[in-house]
């Protein structure tokens, strides 16, 4: 028992708790406006940031590659370092309005002194943020050199995917190599952070400046870390478990709600709006609860080695009352009508939710590469497989060989699925015709070979719609083009839609045939999709939320998302109204799409909570 009390006392006092208890309410406030200015001014700052960056360096909207080529040049060193710097003050700034509080020369003032000086001092603080975040790229930079040559030196020989699919012993010394890259970038991150971590406690309570508050800072933990350390991981692990437990709850709670089905629509929306409120209400508090705890941890370790503040950090600061229409405390009848309001606003939500699922939406099933589960990807036998398990379109990959043959392939070598040292744009036909590419996948594949785009074409014709993606690896030649003279050549101008990870690429295909459908592939993007010259998007399913699918989808683009291998994944993007699941198991896809548009609205409902919140239900027979 003693020592339970010891570590008990130990932990309050690692975290405040004594005059966090005491001061509570006006913490709570001012965590609460805090993060409501945050979500209201700060996070569309940060909007803002990306898009003038974009506006600067004459771009509409990024995607994939472009991304990557975007943060390598200046804008985009810009547009990072502007976000890091800002987001550090942020945290900064909420430290303020926690810390300051927590003072004891402090007294009687209020949340709102507290975030009038969070405004007060906030040049300071993004002076400070600012200093900490150059050196800190700066160090970054050494790591990303040797990542980088890493990279050429252990996997760039072959195609990505055979790294990945294969995994040689190139392969596992690179992610050796890439664990201690990181590993030390972290450490180096870490140290720097932390050796600046009381810059804002100094900046708060001693009359310095930002320069000085950096190297006091420094000064106060030399030979300290492990005490910071250690003190950061009871804060981990104590948040950890708290979110944990919340998510456990909830999940367990979801595995009660979802077999309720076929009850009453009423009933339904009522325990999920209830469920949804509970987990939202537990899951800010462990946030509120976090935060305040991060603060006060580093006002405990401020004040452990310092006898006790210099200074009244409202120095000079005119005392501010909280409105008269605050509430002072927090009786019952004030927490019982705020749930009453939230699972009222919660049901409207989810009855807008369900008037939004439309329950006649077609979602088409898109065969990846064929149904490259059972066959060969990219191959005629996975073609014809996809025919049978009654996909609406087969999605290609098309390069071009050296002699100028537009073939169906994927990588940029033949590694991963032959074993064979060859690059696609150094192969001829007669190279192709010698690659047994179905060998490894299957003995009943042996012989299938890389087919041409017109033997593909031929064998979709009148079966089966193709959604044809241009590779480009740098050494296409007049891909676009030939592409354009196959189809036209067999009449199949109605039957195909194109699509590409290159702009330029799709760009070409619309300036050759203005009429033909085209469409944009992507996991990631920076700005408005929407605008985008094209008829549909295929995404990454991670990048697929409903908010963003109807607002593609009200630019006037189709939604295609990849790539969907499980029924639960399935569902809840027919739920989300895609336009097409482009998956490896089209059998799957379509018996999942089947039972799916015999669900009632609350049943849809239903599914779509299931998923969110990590429940996984199984799908009736119809």
């Amino acid at each position: 028992m003693g020592f339970v009390r010891s570590a008990g006392s130990r932990f309050a006092s690692v975290f405040q708790l004594p005059t966090v208890q005491r001061r509570w309410k006006q913490l709570l406030i001012a965590e609460l406006a805090w993060k409501a200015l945050s979500s209201v001014v700060f996070v569309p700052a940060l909007g803002l940031l990306v898009h003038l960056t974009l506006w600067f360096a004459v771009y509409d909207v990024l995607t994939d590659f472009e991304i990557a080529r975007f943060l390598l040049g200046p804008p985009g060193w810009i547009c990072l370092f502007g976000l890091i710097t800002l987001t550090l003050a942020i945290v900064a700034l909420e430290q303020v309005a926690v810390q300051s509080l927590l003072a004891p020369a402090s007294g009687e003032r209020t949340a709102l002194d507290a975030l009038w000086l969070t405004i007060r001092r906030g040049r300071d603080v993004l002076g400070v943020t600012f200093r900490t975040t150059c050196p800190a790229i700066v160090a970054s930079i050494p790591f990303l050199i040797a990542a980088w040559v890493t990279y050429r030196m252990f996997l760039s020989q072959f195609d990505i995917n055979f790294y990945l699919s294969q995994r040689p012993p190139e392969f596992w010394t690179a992610a050796a190599i890439g664990v201690a890259l990181a590993t030390g970038l972290l450490a180096v991150e870490a140290w720097l952070l932390i050796r600046w971590s009381l810059a804002i406690s100094v900046l708060l309570f001693e009359p310095v400046t930002r320069h000085e508050a950096l190297t006091r800072s420094r000064e106060l933990l030399h030979g300290r870390y492990s005490l910071v350390l250690a003190r950061l991981a009871v804060w981990l692990a104590l948040t950890w478990s708290l979110s944990t437990l919340v998510t456990t709850l909830v999940i367990g709670l979801g595995r009660i709600v979802i077999p309720g089905a076929n009850a009453s629509m009423a009933y339904l929306i009522l325990v999920v709006a209830t469920a949804l409120v509970i987990w939202t209400a537990a899951t800010a508090c462990v946030a509120v609860a976090g935060s305040v705890l991060f603060s006060s941890l580093w006002y405990g370790v401020y004040t452990s080695l310092e006898s006790a503040p210099r200074t009244d950090p409202f120095r000079g600061m005119q005392r501010r009352e909280l409105p008269s229409w605050m509430p002072r405390q927090f009786p019952l009848r004030y927490a019982t009508a705020v749930a009453a309001a939230a699972i009222a606003i919660a049901s409207i939500q989810l009855l807008l939710a369900m008037a939004m699922i439309d329950v006649e939406h077609d979602v088409a099933v898109i065969a990846h590469r064929g149904a490259s589960a059972d066959a060969p990807e990219n191959t005629l036998a996975a073609a014809r497989e996809a025919i049978a398990q009654q996909a609406d379109w087969i999605e290609i990959d098309v390069q071009e060989t050296a002699d100028g043959r537009v073939v169906v392939f994927h990588d940029s070598d033949f590694k991963k699925l032959a074993g064979v040292d060859l690059k696609i744009w150094n192969a001829t036909m007669e190279d192709l015709k010698r690659i047994d590419i179905g060998r490894r996948f299957g003995e009943s594949f042996v012989g299938e070979h890389v087919p041409t785009l017109r033997e593909m074409l031929q064998l979709c014709r009148g079966k089966v719609q193709v959604i044809i993606e241009l590779k480009d690896y740098g050494h296409g030649q007049r891909l676009a083009r030939r592409m354009v003279d196959v189809v036209e050549s067999l009449g199949m101008e109605r039957q195909i839609a194109v699509m590409s990870l290159e702009r330029s690429l799709v760009a070409e295909v619309r300036r050759l045939r203005p009429t033909w459908r085209t469409g944009l592939l992507l996991s990631a993007v920076a700005g408005n999709a929407s605008t985008l010259d094209v008829d549909f998007l295929a995404a990454n399913a991670g990048l697929a939320t409903s908010s963003w699918v109807e607002r593609t989808q009200a630019g006037g683009k189709m939604v295609y998302v990849w790539t969907v291998n499980d029924p639960a994944t399935v569902s809840a993007m027919a739920g989300r109204n895609v336009d097409g699941i482009i998956t490896d198991h089209p059998a799957m896809a379509r018996d999942v799409l089947h039972r799916h548009a015999q669900l009632g609205l609350a049943a849809r409902l239903l599914f779509q909570v299931a998923y969110w919140v990590g429940v996984e239900p199984e799908l009736a027979p119809p």
